[in-house]
């Protein structure tokens, strides 16, 4: 090697590193050039064998929506947390998998290439699934309640179709998931609604039948006015009724007991033919009219004749006679107001023997009445209660029809116009870059390489 090629040491006096720097390009421009070539046919061989990728965004707005009320579209604040949790729910195994049977991946050579060869379609679905999983990306700015769902394809109308289908499948799963809900709570209201109508059914009849064999009639025209039990018990009816005839007869006892007394204290008294019912009696007035005219006669036969005489004897007889009827009728009298005086005494007492009878029973039918009363709020309260669950069903029945989604597609993913990449311009400009540094540093080692070999001869050929 000829001694007088310049080294580093013998350079690096009175000149700057980037001097020096131009100076090792000079000297290996060949080396640089050849890098930079290098790697730009790299670039341009993984450009011809990569396919470009293509990216479609679909987004999605978290809008819960209140599962109760008449306003089916009111929504309540989403919190981080419930992003999250919807971000996981996006790239889950049932989205997915409908998102997969929906576009028929699990027979797409770029979704299954994966899968061994003879693979169940099992094996073929899981494999999808994953090759979808790595093909999606979603993410959430942490500042608002969007979801941005992004599908990456080898085509951007694929891609599109990919990140809508996913996002429509999500959509699907959250407004199937409320709707099994409200259809669980809708068969176990209707199960609930059948155990109280037969509940209520029975609860109605316990109390009709009750009715009945109490012969309770409501007072009120409402039949459902139970309260109106309370005073249409049968003893009830009767007492109102037997009531009047009951003081009647104690007013026809208290007049035939004083009408005796006073009769009892007349005969006592010597006055029992003066007594009211005696001169009332037009029998008695009859009698006495012919007793006074009897005795008329009698006297004036007396006036002519003797006592004993023919004539005076018949006129006697008929006087006596006369007299023997009025005292008969006047005893018939007596015994009459004394009979009717024990008489209305006994029909009294039956009568309020039997009033007690009344009140005895309507005190027991009260108390069925009371009963009846009790049997029918029950009835009332197990067909309201029936009522309100019937209402509730119907809600639910309404809501499974007019169910939103907790997630609304606000903006569907359009086919992107240019590829995400690879990029060819920045894919050869980086290839220049790194070829031009890899092509310095390998110059650099290289000037390093001859500097030493020179200072080796130099020592060489060196005088001892």
């Amino acid at each position: 090697m000829d001694a007088s090629v310049t080294t580093i040491d013998d350079a690096r006096p009175g000149r700057s590193d980037v001097q020096l720097l131009v100076d090792y390009s000079r000297r290996n421009w060949w080396v640089v050039l050849g890098c930079i070539v290098g790697t730009v046919a790299l670039a341009l061989v993984y450009l011809t064998l990569v396919k470009p990728t293509y990216r479609a965004t679909a987004v999605l707005l978290i809008q819960p929506q209140a599962p109760e009320g008449d306003d089916r579209t009111a929504a309540v604040p989403a919190t981080p947390e419930l992003v999250r949790s919807q971000l996981e729910i996006v790239k889950s195994e049932r989205v997915l998998q409908e998102t997969i049977d929906k576009l028929n991946l699990a027979r797409d050579r770029a979704f299954t290439n994966d899968a061994p060869a003879g693979a169940s379609a099992a094996t073929k679905a899981a494999t999808a699934r994953e090759e979808l999983s790595k093909r999606v990306e979603v993410d959430n700015d942490g500042r608002s309640y969007t979801i941005n769902l992004t599908a990456k394809a080898a085509d951007p109308e694929r891609a599109a179709r990919i990140a809508n289908t996913l996002a429509n499948s999500y959509i699907d799963v959250q407004r199937n998931q409320k709707v099994r809900l409200i259809e669980r709570t809708q068969q176990a209201l209707g199960r609930r609604l059948d155990d109280l109508r037969d509940q209520t059914v029975a609860a109605e009849a316990t109390a009709e039948s009750y009715r009945q064999q109490a012969d309770l009639v409501p007072l009120s025209s409402i039949p459902e006015d139970s309260e109106s039990y309370a005073g249409a018990t049968p003893a009830s009816r009767e007492i109102i009724e037997m009531s009047k005839e009951h003081a009647s007869l104690a007013s026809q006892r208290a007049q035939s007991q004083a009408r005796y007394q006073s009769q009892q204290w007349a005969i006592a008294h010597g006055q029992g033919s003066e007594t009211p019912e005696v001169l009332s009696s037009s029998v008695v007035s009859d009698l006495r009219t012919r007793e006074a005219q009897v005795a008329q006669r009698e006297s004036e036969l007396l006036a002519r004749y003797r006592p004993d005489h023919p004539l005076v004897r018949p006129v006697q007889a008929e006087l006596a006679a006369v007299r023997r009827d009025i005292a008969a009728e006047i005893r018939r009298i007596h015994s009459s107001v004394a009979n009717q005086s024990r008489s209305s005494g006994r029909a009294f007492q039956a009568g309020d023997a039997f009033m007690g009878s009344l009140k005895r029973a309507r005190s027991r039918d009260l108390a069925a009445s009371m009963r009846l009363t009790q049997l029918q709020r029950e009835a009332k309260l197990q067909r309201a209660t029936y009522e309100e669950y019937a209402a509730q069903t119907q809600r639910a029945t309404e809501r499974a029809g007019l169910q939103l989604p907790d997630v609304l597609l606000i903006s569907p993913a359009s086919p992107p116009l240019r590829s995400a990449g690879p990029r060819p311009a920045l894919v050869v400009m980086i290839a220049a870059i790194l070829g031009l540094f890899f092509g310095l540093a390998l110059g650099l080692l290289r000037s390093f390489v001859v500097d030493r070999q020179i200072r080796v001869e130099r020592s060489v050929r060196r005088p001892i």
